[in-house]
């Protein structure tokens, strides 16, 4: 008497070979190629060349535009945080001076907390403007 899927006890049996795979002598290889960069190998140029004479020429003319628009790029990028980080030193330096000044003035007049304030602030930031600097992100 078969046992039913219901019974705990039985445990279903599997066929030999899942349905639907090739057989041993119907098995074939496949290669896969895999290839990163700007430009095809040097095979698939020659592949492209024979079918459209030129295409290899123009595709690495495409590339090399391409980098050199990208150089030209991040040269643009770095020139703009270079003269970002420039006015941000400059207008550090400029706020503790002027606010050194007034410390000054502060004490001067006799007014000892608030020059004291001033003036160890315009150092603190001055100090802090030039420990802040930092190297550029690598790209």
């Amino acid at each position: 008497m078969p046992r039913s899927d219901q019974d705990p006890a039985f445990i279903p049996t599997a066929p030999d070979r899942p349905t639907g795979l090739p057989t041993e002598d119907q098995a074939s290889t496949t290669l896969a190629h895999w290839h990163l960069g700007p430009l095809p190998d040097p095979e698939d140029l020659a592949r492209y060349e024979a079918i459209s004479p030129g295409l290899a020429s123009r595709l690495v003319k495409l590339t090399r535009e391409r980098a050199a628009r990208q150089d030209h790029l991040r040269a643009l990028a770095l020139r703009s945080a270079a003269r970002r980080d420039l006015a941000e030193l400059l207008l550090t330096f400029f706020l503790a001076i002027l606010a050194g000044l007034g410390g000054f003035d502060s004490l001067a007049q006799g007014d000892l907390a608030t020059g004291l304030t001033l003036s160890g602030g315009s150092l603190s930031a001055m100090a802090l403007a030039l420990l802040r600097r930092r190297p550029p992100p690598h790209p």
